[in-house]
């Protein structure tokens, strides 16, 4: 079953419920195939940057009202990308979880969440793959935090 994004996007009913959610994180894991497309991997001798970040300059005016989208501060960690399958050990559970999991008992006090997810997006990349087949599972945090997100 495919979770398409606007299922998770908040529906706010009423103006007291939007007001209490405003600037607080909200936190979605997602633990689901996404489609039915298998990961076969390729093998690298080497893995280099793609490029240089670029940082392109901002020139906008606001109407200084301090509003925010409705979709702010929320990040949404999916076990796999869109249209590809998301496999479990029957013994161990899930490789984005157990990744999750050990990650966050290592490096909660010390990282923020979006590094986190990136530090399990490595660890399910390299560290997991099915047997004879050699399929691998990449996992996706989407973010739309605006600050640095510690869960101590």
């Amino acid at each position: 079953m495919v979770i398409p994004s606007t299922f998770l996007r908040l529906r706010h009913t009423s103006r007291e419920t939007a007001t209490t959610l405003v600037g607080k994180p909200k936190i979605f894991i997602v633990q689901a195939c996404q489609g039915s497309e298998r990961g076969g991997g390729i093998v690298a001798d080497t893995l280099e940057d793609a490029g240089e970040p670029t940082d392109p300059a901002m020139d906008v005016e606001t109407d200084g009202l301090g509003r925010l989208p409705v979709e702010a501060d929320m990040i949404i960690a999916y076990a796999t990308v869109p249209g590809y399958v998301s496999y479990r050990s029957t013994s161990k559970g899930t490789w984005f979880i157990q990744s999750l999991v050990k990650v966050l008992r290592e490096k909660h006090q010390t990282e923020h969440l979006l590094d986190i997810l990136t530090m399990v997006n490595n660890l399910v990349a390299t560290e997991f793959e099915t047997g004879s087949e050699h399929q691998k599972q990449m996992p996706e945090p989407r973010t739309r935090l605006r600050k640095k997100l510690y869960l101590r």
